[in-house]
């Protein structure tokens, strides 16, 4: 009983020494519960993908919470250390001391639980009406399930059994005497190792060439880059500040003009000394900080993108594809037969018109280095192993009077010429020659701009070809099926606008058939042509919900990111604040004056607020264009609609740090000013 009266004392007594410990475990507790929560109501079981960015959010924010509370739970027990030995010598053993710590950790664990319960159970509620605004779902149904706060527990129970881990092995590992004297124990002056420094600017150089060559990658190729690109800018993130600014500070001590003034002198001299301890956490700000702009970003303008793809895959609001026709009067016969009619019985003025064309598709080399597009038996073997993936790409055919009737504009092309459009039009194939099965083909035509196509969102490189008319498109196809496993069919597309009744008619003719509007098959095909009725506002609804729940998660972690990075900046002020507090009373003593003393405090501040953030600004930059890459995988593209939310991003995120700079950085005037 003692001792659980002392330990609530304590956590009376020293709340301003728990406060930042127990505000970080009940806000790190009500961010994965709210977002268990939602997890878990009958509204994410209906997004499909979606929800995945739930369960994705989950389980980052699980490893997040982990390393949060034991990065404050470390900084709180490095403050007691003083404390610990103090009862020691007043006659407590270790394993008193041991059970006191641990009885204050169940009692913060207990608050925890009940106060983030009540506080994830309030805010759930606001929370889950943001998440089906952001996924425009209108069948509101949210309730309070106990499951999730169980699991959530049981996360919780786990993270604090680490802790409590953690405690033991620090007391138990330390003497009364180093328990007492621990604190103010100081840091040697490191080594700024020249060689490790030039290594860490050499890993992040790496990482920004992965980035900014990226640009003829296939998006697929793209992700093992990133990786390839994340990793060396990490370690060289660590190196940089651990050996660089180490030796850069030593090297400019050396400067005699520039290290013997009052406000450089003082500053230098403890940024050197302290750098050991600062380097780390300066190095976790910049990471954290560049994880919140690449997670806020990217899903931002993922969200920011549904009307463009939606648009990309129909260019009216109503679609039909046939699939596997084997030529085009098969697909109009289908066409007038079954597509027509139940609109014209409806409405016997029905009018419309249908923006129809006949296409084909083929797996071409896409080397925009060379002139000469080579498609041959040797490619076709080689093209699907996966040393080929970045050199091949898709090419969708049609026929010149198709592409005209569509209201593109092209000039008449011979038997022998063909045009082309890349989708990538930052940086279009600009090939001369088509070289098929030894047939030659001239690009007489490099198409700048097309409408009422379908456009493809793709992980590799693709174009449109148009060639002259239907015999030379059937030409390439049957020499093409020649040498491939995976032959060439055609597909025919008709799109228009369509009314809702009308819509409505269609697609209860296709629920009636199973989902397709009408099977075709003439004697002898092998083949039976499939016609299949669809409308923008589904893939609206189900990229919405994608796309929604990914920006509810962004902003999720983006939150906890830089909540990460206020953490470590606040505890880096208040540690130091401490540590400086008798160093500038002995330096007004000696002379300095108050304005000079103000001076330098602003200047190390200012160094060590500001400079995460102007690194991480300039890591995002250069992941930029990798970036782009793999947001390509989701239709995103447009440098101009990529940058502008990029620059967005970066003065949001600014707003948010100055405001962090600002309210933790009254914690280090008031203890030196004390």
């Amino acid at each position: 009983m003692f001792y659980i009266k002392l330990a609530l004392n304590n956590l009376k007594q020293s709340f301003k020494q728990f406060a930042p410990f127990f505000l970080v475990s009940i806000t790190t507790f009500v961010f994965s519960n709210i977002t268990l929560l939602i997890l878990v109501s009958p509204t994410a079981e209906s997004m499909g993908s979606g929800a995945f960015a739930l369960v994705l959010a989950y389980v980052v924010l699980a490893i997040f919470s982990a390393i949060l509370c034991l990065y404050s739970y470390n900084f709180l027990l490095k403050q007691r250390y003083q404390e610990f030995g103090l009862y020691n010598i007043l006659g407590m053993n270790k394993r008193q001391i041991t059970w006191l710590s641990t009885l204050e950790l169940t009692v913060i664990f207990f608050l925890t639980v009940v106060l983030g319960s009540l506080l994830s159970a309030v805010l759930s509620n606001v929370s889950y009406l943001v998440f089906v605004n952001l996924i425009q779902y209108d069948n509101l149904n949210f309730s309070i399930t106990p499951v999730a706060f169980i699991i959530n527990i049981f996360l919780f129970v786990a993270i604090f059994l680490f802790l409590e881990f953690v405690n033991v092995i620090r007391i138990r590992r330390t003497s009364g005497l180093n328990l007492f004297s621990n604190q103010n124990q100081g840091e040697r002056e490191p080594r700024g190792n020249i060689f490790l420094a030039i290594i860490g600017l050499a890993a992040i150089g790496y990482g920004y060439y992965l980035s900014v060559t990226s640009g003829n990658l296939s998006a697929l190729a793209g992700i093992v880059r990133f990786f390839q690109a994340i990793i060396a800018v990490i370690i060289g993130t660590y190196l940089f500040y651990i050996s660089f600014i180490t030796w850069y500070l030593k090297f400019r001590r050396k400067n005699k003009n520039y290290f013997y003034k009052p406000e450089h002198f003082v500053n230098t001299s403890q940024m050197i000394f302290r750098m050991k301890q600062n380097a780390v956490g300066l190095a976790n700000i910049t990471l954290l900080a560049i994880m919140a702009f690449v997670t806020i970003f990217s899903t931002v303008a993922l969200y920011a993108n549904n009307e463009n793809l939606v648009k990309m895959q129909y260019p009216k609001n109503s679609l039909v594809e046939i699939h596997t026709v084997s030529n085009r009067q098969e697909a109009q016969t289908i066409m007038n037969e079954e597509v027509l009619p139940p609109l014209k019985e409806e409405n016997s003025s029905f009018d419309k018109t249908f923006h129809q064309y006949l296409m084909t598709s083929f797996t071409i080399p896409y080397d925009r280095s060379k002139d000469t597009v080579s498609v041959n038996q040797e490619f076709l073997s080689q093209a699907i192993t996966p040393g080929g993936l970045n050199n091949v790409g898709d090419l969708m055919v049609i026929t010149q009077d198709d592409f005209r009737a569509l209201g593109n504009d092209l000039p008449d092309l011979s038997e022998q010429q063909v045009a082309f459009y890349d989708y990538n039009q930052q940086n279009p194939y600009l090939f001369k020659t088509l070289d098929w099965f030894g047939s030659s083909y001239d690009n007489s035509y490099q198409i700048k701009e097309m409408k009422n196509m379908q456009e493809v969102s793709s992980a590799i490189p693709a174009g449109v070809l148009v060639v002259a008319d239907d015999n030379q498109l059937e030409e390439m196809r049957t020499i093409y099926n020649q040498f491939t496993s995976y032959p060439s069919t055609y597909d025919y597309i008709a799109m228009t606008e369509l009314n809702e009744k009308e819509q409505r008619i269609l697609a209860e003719k296709a629920k009636e058939n199973g989902g397709v509007l009408a099977i075709y098959e003439e004697e002898g095909e092998e083949d039976a042509a499939a016609a299949v009725f669809s409308v923008d506002s589904d893939l609206r609804n189900e990229v919405m919900k994608m796309t929604g729940g990914f920006l509810f998660t962004g902003f999720l972690l983006g939150i906890a990111f830089l909540l990460g990075a206020a953490l470590i900046i606040y505890y880096k002020q208040l540690s130091e604040g401490t540590q400086d507090k008798q160093a500038y009373k002995i330096l007004q003593e000696v002379g300095m004056s108050l304005k000079q003393v103000k001076r330098t405090i602003n200047s190390q501040i200012l160094l060590v607020f500001f400079l995460p953030l102007i690194i991480s600004i300039i890591h995002f930059i250069f992941a930029l264009p990798i970036l782009k890459k793999l947001l390509l995988l989701f239709g995103v593209q447009g440098d101009q609609f990529i940058y502008t939310v990029s620059v967005l991003t970066i003065v949001s995120i600014l707003l948010i740090y100055f405001l962090i700079y600002r309210l933790t950085s009254r914690t280090y005037y008031k203890i030196i000013e004390r």
